[in-house]
């Protein structure tokens, strides 16, 4: 006997170029006696935003998350916090491979409780990156996810050997604000970009020179003495 279906709702932090996904994962409605529960989740984000696997590792620690992996669609690219991903690429809607997708495993602290008080709502936090998007009028850009080529799947179970497909999940979408740039600063940054490179590289020529005669007039000293 399995419990009842995973149904939870979504909330995100304020806009911003790095917002935290919260997930609110409701206690399943009944349980069988006999029940090592856990829950399973996949969460499939759109091409604009992929999850930090920078963060992640920290926002998981002392949570109830037991099992976690960070993949790219279509690819073999996966693990803990190394995988590579290229967040200065345009976004392709033609394709969802290379989209960031977290598995997870979450076992409540008082799933042997729960027979008794099915209350606990287990909140989990999942940091995200927003990619360099294309400019805009507006100087920002928004997705509704999951409904944006996003997707999110999960299950109760109570056996940890399960490897069947997840059930879709539908919750009310959140609207994820990212900022880009404007056209209408094409101008300026087209200006403002190459000064900034000469001018580094100008300074690194002067610090250079001025590092050589300081060598120089400590050689001069040195024969001198």
């Amino acid at each position: 006997m399995s419990p009842s279906d995973l149904n939870l709702t979504l909330s995100l932090s304020a806009p911003s170029f790095h917002p935290i996904l919260s997930l609110h994962v409701q206690p399943p409605s009944s349980l069988p006696l006999t029940c090592s529960l856990q829950a399973r989740l996949s969460l499939k984000m759109p091409d604009e935003i992929f999850v930090d696997p920078d963060e992640i590792g920290d926002k998981f620690a002392g949570s109830a998350v037991t099992s976690w992996q960070i993949t790219n669609a279509g690819t073999a690219d996966k693990g803990k916090g190394k995988v590579k991903i290229d967040i200065e690429r345009p976004t392709r809607k033609t394709s969802s491979e290379g989209l960031s997708v977290l598995e997870l495993i979450l076992v409540p602290r008082k799933a042997s409780a729960w027979n008794e008080e099915l209350d606990e709502i287990l909140v989990l936090d999942v940091p995200l990156h927003g990619r360099y998007l294309a400019p805009s009028e507006k100087g920002e850009t928004s997705i509704l996810f999951p409904e944006s080529d996003g997707e999110i799947r999960g299950q109760w179970t109570c056996d940890s050997n399960t490897q069947s497909v997840l059930p879709n999940l539908n919750p009310l979408p959140v609207e994820i604000t990212l900022p880009t740039g404007k056209h209408s600063h094409q101008h300026l940054v087209e200006l403002i970009t190459p000064l900034c490179i000469w001018s580094g590289w100008a300074w690194l020529v002067y610090k250079m020179l001025r590092l050589r005669g300081r060598v120089s007039i400590l050689g001069r000293a040195k024969k001198d003495i």
